[in-house]
């Protein structure tokens, strides 16, 4: 029965590892064919010891339907967890709005 456990664990672990570093695993991950992935984020400096980062990737996820698909990344020292985002190009563009909106911000409160 312990086989059967260790069995079961080892082949969960290897499968997480798949979904995490292939490509087709992160394919899967996105609902569709990654056809390019653009400049990422760089992780940036460590803020209490956790390292964050995003990739942009473009997704096919039907013949001549794409959609934009964002890869939030953060690490410590042994953990790692990866979020998968798939937005419509209408809805990638209103968040890309929003971040520029954001951006240029300016409080006239005081």
């Amino acid at each position: 029965m312990e086989f059967l456990f260790v069995l079961f664990f080892l082949g969960f672990f290897v499968f997480i590892l798949f979904m995490i570093f292939s490509g087709k695993g992160k394919s899967l991950m996105f609902g569709g064919k990654i056809i390019k992935t653009m400049e990422s984020v760089s992780k940036g400096k460590k803020r209490m010891l956790i390292s964050s980062g995003v990739k942009v990737h473009v997704i096919e996820v039907a013949p001549n339907v794409r959609n934009v698909g964002l890869e939030i990344t953060q690490s410590s020292g042994l953990s790692y967890s990866m979020v998968p985002v798939s937005l419509p190009v209408s809805e990638a563009k209103i968040l890309a709005d929003t971040i520029y909106a954001a951006l240029e911000y300016r409080n006239t409160e005081t």
